[in-house]
């Protein structure tokens, strides 16, 4: 029997060894790196989604509460709006109770990103309000009396604001002689059927039905690394008025 002979590892079992381990350890990190870089993109959608139906949210809210009779103070395009609403302030320092509001909303370039920006001020004067069969219109180029602006960034992931304007022709009236023939009223409701989609406020047309706000949303999971996101929002007691004719 061998004298001083001791027990150990040879250097290619120490080879061998030391690459499985770095195999192992590589995998282990790969699959690491890749659960991190897809949990880092998904918080980053889902706080673009977020942000969108926040904005959007936002926005329903305060044109649902917009100041009835003033639609024709209303002011804005396809890509910025502004109107009066009875809303609380978004600065809590001055109040949480609901009062008339002027508010804007626009998407403002940040570098080189946008930040959709909201303004308010509160009205601290009488509106020349347009109510139903007023004989004479009053005079919308009359200052109104507004409070100190105050600012405030809704989101920083919408990159761009498309604002449309919808509205429905009203049905026509019944004739005298009774009412269509089935055939005519199939006819008359393809018609209504078919809203009407302007880029901004008609001045001779009555109030829209609703508006359609379509947000472009950065987005890293798109090739473009951007989406949209639309939201409709109805007017609340905002009946058809006008006829196809009228619109035409």
């Amino acid at each position: 029997m061998a004298k001083g002979r001791k027990k150990g590892f040879t250097l290619a079992e120490l080879l061998v060894a030391s690459t499985l381990v770095a195999i192992v350890m590589g995998s282990v990190y790969t699959a690491f790196y890749s659960s991190i870089r897809i949990w880092r993109l998904g918080e980053e959608n889902m706080n673009a989604y977020q942000d969108a139906r926040i904005a959007s949210n936002m926005v329903r809210n305060d044109l649902v509460r917009m100041m009835p009779y003033s639609w024709h103070l209303f002011e804005g395009d396809d890509s910025e709006f502004g109107f009066y609403t009875i809303t609380p302030p978004l600065d809590v320092e001055t109040g949480v109770i609901p009062r008339i509001m002027w508010v804007h909303y626009e998407v403002k370039k940040d570098g080189d990103g946008a930040l959709l920006e909201r303004d308010e001020q509160p009205v601290e004067g009488p509106l020349p309000l347009q109510y139903p069969g007023m004989e004479e219109a009053p005079d919308i180029k009359t200052k109104v009396d507004l409070g100190d602006k105050e600012t405030f960034t809704v989101s920083t992931n919408i990159l761009k604001m498309k604002v449309e304007y919808i509205w429905l022709p009203a049905p026509p009236e019944i004739p005298e002689g009774g009412a269509p023939t089935e055939s005519e009223a199939e006819e008359e409701a393809a018609t209504l059927a078919e809203p009407v989609v302007k880029d901004e406020p008609m001045e001779d047309w009555d109030k829209p039905q609703a508006m359609r706000i379509t947000f472009l949303v950065h987005d890293t999971r798109e090739e473009k690394e951007t989406t949209t996101f639309t939201a409709y929002i109805p007017f609340n007691g905002s009946p058809p008025t006008l006829t196809a004719e009228d619109m035409e």
